[in-house]
């Protein structure tokens, strides 16, 4: 935060956004995930400096336009972060991958199976990234043929399961604790090839806290996986 606005400040007086600073300044806007409040901050910041000169001309106003622009976009890259998906054939899967790889802090992953190698590939390579994992399924789907719950507990995943006589049927993920994965999808092969299912990536945050709470419930009640 601090260091876009010495960029919004260092243009302003120079009275353009070359394109090294412009550069700079969609890095911070990218990489910092800055809040909405934060951005509007920024944007009444340029505002209020080309409010303030008496002299303001064609250059200040392609500043000010630059900034706002910069500013903008990356609201509308915010915006779309909430997508759909439906199987069969629609790179479901692949998806679900992309999601497990932008994961820099935590994984919590709630799910009545995983056989799908290509997604538990992505969780391993997170887990090696040094992204905390854990996962709650269901102890009898655990035990399927085909079930990658064994290969990932051995490397060091923490897993637990469901040990009552009924089935922990959720199908959802929380990526570093700001966005959720949630549907009917189940991550199989035979959910990406042949199901008729569906997932929701969303960040927006009451669904995402809720789901926080459910996953922190759950992980109490069940039994470690050995």
């Amino acid at each position: 935060m601090d260091e876009a606005l010495k960029l919004i400040e260092e243009s302003y007086q120079k009275r353009i956004l070359d394109k090294e600073t412009k550069k700079k300044f969609k890095n911070i806007l990218s990489n910092n995930k800055l809040k909405t409040e934060d951005l509007n901050f920024l944007s009444k910041k340029s505002f209020y400096l080309f409010k303030q000169d008496d002299e303001a001309d064609i250059f200040l106003i392609d500043w000010l336009e630059d900034i706002q622009n910069l500013i903008n976009r990356y609201r509308v890259t915010e915006s779309k972060e909430s997508q759909v998906c439906f199987s069969p054939k629609n790179e479901c899967s692949e998806k679900i991958c992309n999601f497990i790889r932008k994961a820099k802090q935590s994984l919590l992953i709630c799910v009545f199976t995983i056989s799908d190698n290509q997604i538990t590939n992505s969780i391993l390579d997170a887990h090696k990234r040094g992204v905390m994992i854990k996962i709650i399924t269901d102890n009898d789907k655990a035990l399927d043929k085909g079930s990658d719950i064994y290969q990932m507990s051995k490397l060091g995943i923490d897993i637990k399961i469901d040990m009552t006589r009924h089935h922990m049927h959720h199908k959802f993920a929380i990526r570093d604790n700001k966005t959720l994965l949630t549907g009917s999808y189940n991550w199989t092969r035979s959910a990406e090839i042949y199901n008729q299912e569906n997932f929701i990536i969303t960040t927006e945050k009451k669904l995402v806290k809720r789901f926080r709470k459910e996953f922190d419930k759950l992980w109490q009640e069940m039994t470690e996986y050995k």
